[in-house]
Formats: structure tokens, C-alpha cells, sequence
């Protein structure tokens, strides 16, 4: 039938000019080929062309706009039976909700069209939709549960011999090994992921891997592996045009200057990451950009814009269910608090991480800083000052235990802050020589200071 091959000829093209950047094209074309459908009384086809129109509409960030679209393809394909596609609709409206915060209905619907994908035994797309519910329960905090999901989807990725799909559930698999303090699997899984990506060519992919490997090296202190990696995927950033991959990498690369007492550059590393997420309007990114810019301002002692930001962080986090990000900047609050002498609110901000972290958040280095601080505010208050260095000694130990060498270095920083005269001038200097050689230099610099 020349109309309905008409239509087809639409939809590749509206898909090229997507591609090229040119939307409103791409929507006209969609737009007459869903005519064509619609005159054909050919559903699928017609669902396929309100797919390509949502999908313009997404990209032009005109959110509720992409989800009427999903859903209208969504209704056409449960009118001729389409599992397959229902279950493809779902997700592509989950992804609209997760965007615009609603991660309760967007994890709903990742539900259902998981168990689509399981009825009707189409393991790619149940695969890719398990990674996704794995996602957004990483974003809640909830890491086991996330661990659980991304290694089932990589059993089924290894049934179907995918090594995409497979160095894909790797990565996220790393990711949240990581956050669970599993730093040696962590490492692993990301090197085999970059190893697979390599192997199969994939570029896009290969920038995630070198991204996510380099934030295990940061938190193992292993900072010039680190910055090897980021420098890499960096550069393919700006050669694959990937703006969004971009100011991840910025930000961890804000991070990584941070740890190496390089202010200024870190400040201009984040506020870059900031400015490309806000482009985007991607929420949780923006945030996360937020509480990077606040932490650099407590390490320069500017406690009053700190604090004025992290409780900005605290309402944006709360409000997105961000419970990490939110758990986080309570710690830094402490943080700040107690710098400026105040127990009292140290505690109450404290307490606030405490109830995010028995409600659930599970990152291990979240649950290091929240202990201590717990310590820190225990040997301010106490009048044994034995006990209080005891205790974080301890801390200092099950940090290098568990391979934290920064929450190691910090807890070792609060031990010396009970020692006075030449007894703690000695042990500063100790400390500082010793943050020096892991490459914390900013931390080395207060210390050097502290002990004149």
C-alpha cells in the first residue's frame, strides 16, 4: 500500500531529523504520518508515530506534553493487545515522571511493564526496565534493593550474551556497590564494564565506565588514578558532544580538586556541572551540583553561606526525595555547627541524618560521617577525654578497615583536636605529612597551620 509505505518513509525521516537537532521538523513529519495512520486505522503505526512526537516533545523539556504522548500510544497499543508495546509505553512514561520528581507513580509503572516483560518472556526489555527500577530505588537510597535488581538484569543480559547489556548492569552495579562500601566488587565490576565497552567499541559507554571507575579511586585515595581516568573521559565527552556526560564528569572532577585542596578550581569545575544540569533542568543533578558548591564553601570556612546553601539542599532534597543527597547535607550541617561551637544544633542536624539513615538511606560513607560526628560532638561534651580519643580511634580503624582513607585521615583529625601543647603539635604535623602522601594537600595545609 503506498500510503501506509508513505507513512514509514515519515517516520525514518522525522527520526533522522531528531537526530540532526531538528525537532520542530521532526514533530511535522511524525505529525503527518500519524495522519496517514490514523486514516489507515493502522494502531500500531499510529502508536509508533505518537512515540516519535512524544519523544520530540521530551526533548523540547515540554514534559506533560511527552506523557500524553506515551499514553496515547500506550491506550492505541492496549487496543490491538501489543504487550510488548503497552510495556514499552510505561517505561517511556515512567522516564517523564522520574524527571519530573514523581518517582512513586514513575516506579509504579517500571513495575508493571517488568512483569509485562516477564509474562510475555521478552527478556531485553524486562533487562532494561529492571535497570531502571533499579535506578530510581538508588536515587531513594535504597542500595540493597537497587543491588538485588541490577544483578538480575545482568543474569539476564549474560542469558541473551548481550556484552552491551551486560557492561551496562556492570557499571550500575559498581555504582551501587560503592555507595554500599563493597569498594574492591565496586572497582571490579567497573573495570570489566570499561573492559567490555572497549572490546565492543562503544564510546558513550566507555566515558560512563572511566567516570565511575574514577569516584571508586577517589574514595579508595587512590586521587592521581582518579584524575588519569576523568582527564579520559573528559575528553571523550567533548569529542562524542555529550553535554550531560559533561558536567558529570565536571563535577567529579570538582570533587577529585577538592580533595587536593585546589579550591578555585574545584569551584570552577562545579559551578560549570551546575550550569550545564540547570540547562537541562535535570532536578536531582542540580541539586547534587548544590551540595558539591556547599561543601567547598565549609572547607573555606565561610560557614554562614554554607549553611544558608545546605538547607536549601535540605528543602530541594526532601521535596524531590533525594534522601541521600538530604541525609548528606544534615552531616554537613553538623559539620558547621559544631565548627562554630554550637553542640546543641550540631545534634539536631545530626538527629536529621540519623532518622533519614534508619529510614533507610544505606550509603556507607552517609553512615561513617554520621558516627563521626556522633564522636566528635561526644568528645566536645565529655569530660573524658581518654574515652572520647579511644572512640575515635576506633573509627579511624574501621574506616581504614572498610578502605576510607579520607574518613580514616578526618576521624585521626578529631582525635588530635582533644590533644593541646607540644603533644598535639606533634601528632598535627604526623597527620599532616601523612594526608600529603595520600594527596589530600588542602587537609595537609590546616593541619601544618593548626600546629604552628
Amino acid at each position: 500500500d503506498a500510503d501506509l509505505l508513505r507513512a514509514q518513509a515519515l517516520i525514518t525521516q522525522a527520526q533522522g531529523a531528531r537526530v540532526q537537532g531538528d525537532l520542530n521538523g521532526a514533530e511535522a513529519l511524525a505529525g503527518e504520518a500519524l495522519t496517514i495512520y490514523g486514516a489507515l486505522d493502522h494502531q500500531a503505526g499510529a502508536a509508533g508515530a505518537e512515540t516519535v512526537i512524544a519523544n520530540v516533545r521530551f526533548d523540547q523539556r515540554d514534559l506533560a506534553g511527552a506523557e500524553a504522548g506515551y499514553r496515547a500510544a500506550q491506550q492505541r497499543y492496549a487496543e490491538i493487545g501489543n504487550q510488548g508495546g503497552i510495556a514499552s509505553a510505561l517505561n517511556n512514561r515512567a522516564v517523564v515522571l522520574r524527571q519530573r520528581g514523581d518517582l512513586e507513580q514513575a516506579f509504579a509503572l517500571y513495575e508493571e511493564a517488568a512483569s509485562i516483560y516477564a509474562a510475555i518472556r521478552n527478556l531485553t526489555g524486562r533487562a532494561n526496565t529492571l535497570n531502571n527500577l533499579a535506578a530510581l530505588q538508588v536515587i531513594r537510597g535504597a542500595l540493597t534493593a537497587a543491588q538485588a535488581r541490577f544483578e538480575e538484569a545482568l543474569a539476564l543480559w549474560q542469558q541473551i550474551e548481550s556484552r552491551r547489556g551486560v557492561a551496562y548492569s556492570l557499571d550500575n552495579l559498581g555504582t551501587v556497590q560503592r555507595r554500599l562500601g563493597q569498594l574492591a566488587d565496586s572497582r571490579a565490576a567497573h573495570e570489566r564494564a570499561l573492559a567490555l565497552r572497549r572490546e565492543i567499541g562503544h564510546r558513550p559507554g566507555e566515558l560512563a565506565s572511566l567516570s565511575n571507575l574514577a569516584a571508586v579511586l577517589m574514595e579508595q585515595g587512590d586521587l592521581a588514578g582518579a584524575s588519569v581516568r576523568l582527564e579520559r573521559a573528559l575528553a571523550l565527552a567533548r569529542d562524542l558532544d555529550r553535554p550531560r556526560d559533561e558536567a558529570d564528569v565536571q563535577h567529579r572532577r570538582g570533587e577529585l580538586r577538592r580533595l587536593q585542596g585546589r579550591v578555585d578550581e574545584a569551584q570552577s569545575h562545579n559551578r560549570d556541572a551546575l550550569d550545564r544540569r540547570q540547562q537541562r533542568d535535570d532536578h536531582r543533578a542540580i541539586v547534587t551540583s548544590r551540595l558539591a558548591l556547599a561543601q567547598l564553601h565549609l572547607d573555606a570556612d565561610r560557614r554562614r553561606e554554607a549553611e544558608a546553601a545546605l538547607e536549601g539542599v535540605v528543602r530541594d532534597a526532601r521535596s524531590g526525595r533525594y534522601d541521600t543527597l538530604a541525609a548528606r547535607a544534615h552531616v554537613l550541617l553538623a559539620e558547621a555547627s559544631l565548627r562554630r561551637g554550637d553542640a546543641p544544633g550540631a545534634t539536631l542536624a545530626l538527629d536529621a541524618a540519623r532518622l533519614l539513615r534508619d529510614g533507610g538511606v544505606e550509603d556507607h560513607d552517609v553512615r561513617l560521617r554520621i558516627d563521626l560526628v556522633t564522636s566528635q560532638i561526644a568528645a566536645r561534651r565529655s569530660a573524658d577525654a581518654a574515652a572520647a580519643r579511644a572512640a575515635l580511634e576506633q573509627l579511624a580503624e574501621r574506616a581504614r578497615s572498610d578502605g576510607y582513607p579520607l574518613i580514616w585521615l578526618d576521624a585521626h583529625i578529631a582525635r588530635v583536636d582533644t590533644l593541646s601543647g607540644v603533644v598535639g603539635r606533634e601528632w598535627r604535623t604526623r597527620l599532616a605529612n601523612e594526608a600529603a602522601q595520600l594527596g589530600y594537600e588542602g587537609r595537609a595545609q590546616r593541619l601544618r597551620d593548626a600546629a604552628r
